[in-house]
């Protein structure tokens, strides 16, 4: 399965991803499970998860250090993968953490929201989301960190918060909805959301993107197959995001 490296253009910034759509062992199974009472191969894979996410919030935290200090060259050739590299200049960089630095500030805390880590190309990519808060504002932070050898490279990086924006009106939160028997999208993806508590099911909001999804899959194949269910992220309006999550049943379509 082959995993394209993309720039997105979302509503607060412009970020490097490399996509993973693959199974997620995430940081809720860590905290619901006693590790005392699963086999020894589940044992050491969540011990693994901990100490991946331990290491990416330590990075996260450098990360935001560095950029107060303006150490972007560095940043940009110690801390960056290679394939970020590829699709972010230094200048495009440059742009991106003075951005972060002059309208939001240093980060000041975070809590993490969820979480993943997945093989990926011979070796451990780790994700997490969390909410944050800055120097001026609060927001939240998507990041992947690709390891190598003992060090962990920066992969993904989306910030949003409306302070990033010339027109905060516009500014989108990312929503994660748990969906059923859906068309298995992916990221970017343009989608229509449905609620299936009426019949007929009614759209309830049109062409929303799709910043992240974690489809449930089964037996050898890592591809979700229609009709799918699992988690979407997609970018909201605050309002829009209070009414979405009221509904008990939900489903996302491509937007024609």
């Amino acid at each position: 399965m082959s995993h394209p490296t993309r720039i997105y253009l979302f509503s607060s910034l412009v970020v490097a991803i490399v996509s993973a759509g693959c199974n997620d062992p995430n940081s809720s199974l860590q905290q619901s499970t006693g590790a005392n009472n699963l086999p020894p191969g589940v044992a050491q894979q969540l011990a693994n998860i901990e100490k991946a996410n331990a290491a990416v919030s330590d990075e996260v935290d450098q990360l935001f250090r560095d950029i107060q200090a303006e150490k972007i060259k560095q940043i940009y050739e110690q801390t960056l993968s290679p394939k970020f590299r590829e699709v972010a200049t230094l200048e495009e960089f440059e742009t991106i953490t003075e951005r972060l630095r002059t309208r939001l500030g240093a980060l000041q805390s975070k809590t993490i929201s969820t979480s993943e880590v997945n093989p990926y190309e011979g070796t451990l990519v780790a994700s997490a989301n969390y909410e944050a808060t800055f120097e001026k504002g609060a927001g939240s932070l998507l990041v992947s960190f690709e390891q190598q050898g003992d060090e962990w490279q920066l992969l993904r990086l989306r910030v949003n918060a409306p302070q990033l924006l010339d027109d905060p009106s516009t500014f989108r939160q990312p929503t994660e909805l748990f969906v059923d028997n859906s068309e298995p999208v992916m990221p970017g993806a343009m989608v229509d959301l449905v609620d299936k508590t009426v019949d007929p099911p009614k759209v309830v909001l049109e062409n929303v993107q799709v910043l992240n999804v974690r489809w449930k899959v089964s037996g050898p194949s890592s591809k979700p197959t229609a009709p799918a269910s699992g988690f979407v992220t997609v970018g909201l309006k605050p309002e829009e995001a209070s009414t979405i999550k009221s509904i008990d049943s939900l489903s996302v379509a491509p937007h024609q």
